[in-house]
């Protein structure tokens, strides 16, 4: 059986995150507009409450993702492996 790295954490400013396999995000904020961001064109808006998984295909890992607020604060759980 393969061991998996899991780190779980919470942000509160504008963070990349590079060579995760998968990685999964709660808006935790009372207020809507974060950004989960591959490139300037390619990204989606989570609303307060919302949440994604991104996974990568398998002996494959993700492209760098940042997460950023369309404005104002950031409060987000984040879990990657």
């Amino acid at each position: 059986m393969a061991n998996a790295n899991v780190n779980l954490g919470n942000i509160d400013s504008e963070t990349t995150y590079s060579n995760a396999n998968t990685i999964s995000i709660l808006n935790s904020h009372a207020s809507d507009g974060l950004r989960v961001q591959k490139s300037v064109t390619e990204y989606i808006v989570l609303k307060s409450g919302e949440s994604v998984s991104l996974n990568a295909q398998t002996g494959f890992v993700l492209p760098p993702i940042t997460i950023k607020a369309d404005g104002g604060s950031i409060s987000a759980q984040i879990i990657t492996s």
